[in-house]
C-alpha cells in the first residue's frame, strides 16, 4: 500500500495481504483489510486504485470492482474514485505513465502483460496455476518438490535439494512432506516457497535445480517473443520485471541474459510497483 501526493509518498506499507481472485478467500482478505481502508478514508478525495491477482478478464474485473464498492458501503468507507485492475497493470504503469511495454510478473504466480504505442493489448500466461503460472514460483517450486521426491524415493542421486526441502517444511521424511502439503490450507504457497531453495541450489551449481530454473526463465523468455511476434515487427518494447523472484539478482540476472541472447536491443528494468506514484486515467 502507498499513498502519493504528487511525487512525494505520504505513506508506505508492504506487510498488507495480497489479493488473488483465483485463490484468496475474499471473507478472510475483508476482516483483513478493513481496519486499514477506514484508516485511508481520511484521503478520501483520492483515486483510489487497486491492483489485483488472477484477474483475467473485464467479467472478472467488473465482478471484484462491484465486491469492493459493496464493501465499502457496507463499512462506511469513504472513498473518491475506484480503479480495480489486474496487478499485471500496475507493473506496467509502475514502469511509465504511458503503460506502455511489456510487463512480466514472476513471483508466486506468474503473469505477461504488453501494451505497444498504439494501444493494442496483449496478455500471455497467467491463466490460474492450474493453466500456466510458468516460470513462477509454483512451477518451479513444483518441479522442485518432484525433483526432491525422486531423489528421496532412489529415481535419482541425491543432493542438497532434497535435504533443504526437507528441512524449510520442518519434517524428517518424504510421507511426512506429502502429509504436510496436503493439510496446508495455503498449497499454492507453500510449494511456490520451494522456489527459493531451487535458485538457491541452482545458483551453487546443482545440476537438477539449474535444470529447472532454466527451463521456467526460458517461459518467461518466452512470453516475450510471444509478444514481440504478436505486435508483427513494431519497435522492441521495454520489458518491466516484478515479483519476488526477480529480486533475486542471480536469477534476474539469467533473465536478462536470455533476454539479450534473443533480442539484444530490448531493455529488462526491474520495477517497485510502491515505489512510484501510479498515474491512471479513468
Amino acid at each position: 500500500m502507498a499513498v502519493w501526493q504528487n511525487e512525494k509518498r505520504l505513506e508506505f506499507r508492504e506487510d498488507l495481504p495480497g489479493i488473488n481472485a483465483d485463490i484468496s478467500n475474499l471473507e478472510v482478505i475483508k476482516n483483513q483489510l478493513v481496519p486499514e481502508l477506514k484508516r485511508l478514508s481520511m484521503y478520501s478525495d483520492a483515486l483510489w486504485i487497486f491492483g489485483v491477482a488472477g484477474l483475467d478478464d473485464e467479467n472478472e474485473v467488473k465482478e471484484l470492482d462491484g465486491w469492493f464498492r459493496a464493501l465499502f458501503l457496507e463499512q462506511q468507507i469513504s472513498y473518491g474514485s475506484l480503479v480495480v485492475i489486474s496487478d499485471i497493470e500496475l507493473v506496467l504503469r509502475a514502469g511509465n505513465d504511458n503503460g506502455i511495454g511489456i510487463a512480466i510478473i514472476s513471483g508466486t504466480g506468474s503473469n505477461c502483460f504488453a501494451r505497444n504505442p498504439s494501444g493494442a493489448i496483449m496478455k500471455v500466461g497467467g491463466v490460474s496455476h492450474l493453466l500456466s503460472d510458468e516460470g513462477s514460483g509454483f512451477s518451479i517450486g513444483w518441479k522442485g518438490l518432484h525433483v526432491a521426491t525422486k531423489m528421496m524415493d532412489g529415481r535419482l542421486p541425491k543432493s542438497l535439494l532434497a535435504e533443504n526441502i526437507l528441512k524449510h517444511f520442518e519434517v524428517l521424511t518424504l510421507v511426512e512432506l506429502k502429509n504436510k502439503l496436503l493439510a496446508s490450507k495455503e498449497q499454492k504457497r507453500a510449494i511456490a516457497s520451494c522456489a527459493r531453495i531451487v535458485i538457491e541450489e541452482a545458483a551453487d551449481g546443482d545440476a537438477e535445480a539449474i535444470l529447472i530454473v532454466t527451463e521456467e526463465i526460458n517461459e518467461l523468455i518466452e512470453m516475450v517473443r510471444t509478444v514481440n511476434e504478436g505486435f508483427e515487427g513494431e519497435k522492441v518494447l521495454p520489458v518491466y520485471l516484478s515479483g519476488s523472484l526477480f529480486k533475486n539478482d542471480w536469477y534476474r540476472g539469467i533473465f536478462v541474459d536470455k533476454l539479450k541472447q534473443y533480442s539484444p536491443e530490448q531493455t529488462a528494468v526491474p520495477v517497485e510497483v510502491l515505489g512510484r506514484q501510479i498515474i491512471f486515467s479513468q
